[in-house]
C-alpha cells in the first residue's frame, strides 16, 4: 500500500498510537508529506481521524496543508472536527480547493458545527476580499458589507498579507463602511506588519 510508518501512525492514532510515537518517527526524519498508492499523506490522515495533536505535530513539521491525495480530496475536506479546520485554515488551506469531482469542504461538509465554521470562513474571506483596494463588487456596498457580517464573517480577520478589513476600508471605502466595521467590533487599533494602524490610511 505504500505506507510509511509515519502514514501509518498517522491513520490509526487512537491510545494506542499517542503523538509522541509521531515526533519520534518525524525527529528521526520521517518524510511528513509521504503519499502512498492512494495518493494519502499523514496529514490528510490525521485530519480526518479526529486528532489536533497530530495535526499541530504535522503543520509544524512543514506538512503541506494543501497537499491533495488521487481523487484531489484535501485534509480541509476530511477534516472531522471544527477545532481541526480551524488549525488547517490558520496554516494557510485553500479555501477554494476542489477535489477531482469539484467538491469544495463546505460542499462535503456534514456536521452542523463544520458547516457554519466554513460559511463563516467564506463570509469572512468575502469580506476580505471586498475590503481590499480594487476589489469591489458591482452592488451596494454597505449592504453587501452588512450581509458578509450578518453571515458571520470576522471582522478582525487578517489576510496573506497580514491586513484586516478595517486597514483596507480606511484607506479605500466610504466612512459608512468604516463605520459598519467598527459597530461589528473590528480593532481600530490593530497594527500591521509594519506597525501601521487604521488611522495612518485614513
Amino acid at each position: 500500500d505504500g505506507r510509511t510508518p509515519l502514514l501509518h501512525a498517522a491513520r490509526w492514532f487512537d491510545e494506542a498510537t499517542p503523538p509522541e510515537i509521531v515526533t519520534l518517527l518525524i525527529d528521526a526524519g520521517a518524510d511528513v508529506n509521504a503519499k502512498d498508492d492512494d495518493g494519502q499523506t499523514p496529514l490528510l490522515f490525521a485530519a480526518g481521524s479526529s486528532s489536533p495533536e497530530v495535526v499541530t505535530l504535522l503543520i509544524e513539521a512543514g506538512a503541506d496543508v494543501n497537499a491533495k491525495g488521487n481523487d484531489g480530496s484535501t485534509p480541509r475536506m476530511v477534516a472531522s472536527t471544527p477545532e481541526i479546520i480551524t488549525l488547517l485554515i490558520e496554516a494557510g488551506a485553500d479555501v477554494n480547493a476542489k477535489d477531482n469531482s469539484g467538491r469544495t469542504p463546505l460542499s462535503v461538509a456534514k456536521k452542523p458545527e463544520i458547516i457554519k465554521l466554513l460559511k463563516d470562513e467564506e463570509a469572512t474571506n468575502k469580506l476580505l476580499s471586498a475590503c481590499s483596494k480594487g476589489h469591489w463588487p458591482n452592488y451596494p456596498k454597505a449592504d453587501y458589507i452588512r450581509v458578509l457580517i450578518d453571515e458571520g464573517a470576522d471582522v478582525n480577520a487578517r489576510d496573506n498579507n497580514g491586513d484586516t478589513p478595517l486597514l483596507y476600508a480606511a484607506g479605500s471605502s466610504p466612512p459608512e463602511i468604516v463605520t459598519l466595521l467598527i459597530k461589528a467590533g473590528a480593532d481600530v487599533n490593530f497594527r500591521d506588519r509594519e506597525g501601521l494602524t487604521p488611522l495612518t490610511f485614513a
